[in-house]
């Protein structure tokens, strides 16, 4: 019963519960040669200009800040994006006990909360991007190793190969003569060593009961892999390729046809429009101290060798020490896949 009221959520047609949506994007610990990732953290821009032409605001979430911090913007904001970087995502197998790094343990806590709200009856929708792809398939699989190595994936265009046994609310925000392009003429953008195999669907049972596979790609050695997938009850989805960089980056391969334009405007349009039926509000003056436009936004064209355009950087100031709380909250999150699934 569950799984057909949260279908019919994503393609309700009632009124927004929000006309002022916010988006959460979680930083990144630095990767950029020359800003030192224990001194800052960054997002690419071209995500919150992809955020913004759908018509929403957006605040970043620090993936160095508390739990308390992060609980606070959650209880404000109308949806969360993971983003694509270079982070390594697995556990901490140096700490004693079941432990993994900070910015895993960040966005698990962020995922867990997700699954809260939804359960609770606030429709709340969370979007990872390549490595934001990777990350929720690696927290939904109760930490199995999810990754595997692709080949001749770095600035490519992919084929789609859609799963026609799975319904999908993704595929059905893109218009027929734009879904056709992708899937036969010339696909999505691609950027990344790691993917995630069917393979690894069946292996980590937890993976495939969470999450329905709505669409593959294949590397250059002829391997598939997972591109697109959904949550089964809850609206957590993926996309392992880059719809924004088609539209906001300039130094890439992507490219920026109309057909390329138009796919990356819908898929934007229609993770907004799911924020929008989330009742949550942000006062003016909390908004003024939160929003994105609080922070520089530095100009990475001329650097060899780089993939953005441009990117927002956050000095690194916060604390990184585990409370009782946070603990708590990584055994909460294990304890729910395993007993789930």
């Amino acid at each position: 019963m569950l799984r057909i009221i949260i279908a019919s959520l994503f393609i309700s047609s009632v009124i927004s519960a929000t006309t002022k949506p916010t988006i959460g994007i979680l930083t990144n610990p630095s990767d950029l040669k020359d800003y030192d990732k224990s001194l800052y953290s960054y997002f690419p821009s071209s995500y919150v200009k992809w955020i913004e032409q759908a018509g929403a605001r957006v605040i970043p979430i620090h993936w160095d800040s508390s739990y308390d911090e992060i609980t606070s913007i959650l209880n404000q904001i109308n949806g969360v994006l993971f983003t694509g970087g270079d982070v390594d995502l697995y556990l901490n197998n140096t700490q004693p006990g079941f432990t993994f790094n900070k910015f895993t343990d960040t966005a698990s806590f962020i995922f867990q909360k997700v699954i809260q709200f939804n359960k609770a009856g606030k429709f709340y929708p969370l979007l990872g991007i390549c490595q934001g792809f990777q990350l929720i398939n690696y927290i939904a699989s109760s930490y199995y190793e999810v990754l595997t190595r692709m080949t001749d994936d770095l600035g490519k265009q992919r084929l789609l190969e859609v799963n026609s046994e799975e319904d999908s609310f993704v595929l059905k925000s893109i218009d027929s003569v734009t879904l056709e392009y992708l899937k036969n003429v010339d696909g999505p953008y691609y950027s990344h060593n790691w993917g995630v195999v069917q393979h690894t669907y069946e292996k980590a049972y937890s993976l495939g009961a969470f999450f329905k596979i709505i669409a593959y790609s294949r590397d250059g050695v002829n391997l598939k892999y997972v591109t697109i997938c959904e949550g089964r009850e809850v609206p957590i989805y993926g996309y392992q390729f880059h719809p924004e960089k088609h539209q906001f980056e300039w130094i890439t391969k992507a490219t920026h046809d109309v057909q390329h334009i138009t796919y990356s405007q819908q898929l934007a349009m229609d993770f907004i429009a799911m924020a929008r039926k989330n009742d949550n509000t942000i006062s003016d003056e909390e908004l003024a101290k939160l929003i994105i436009y609080n922070y520089k936004q530095i100009n990475r064209m001329e650097i060899p060798n780089t993939s953005f355009s441009q990117v927002y950087l956050f000095d690194r100031n916060r604390n990184e020490t585990k409370s009782d709380l946070q603990q708590l909250g990584i055994y909460q999150n294990i304890k729910f896949f395993r007993k789930r699934h």
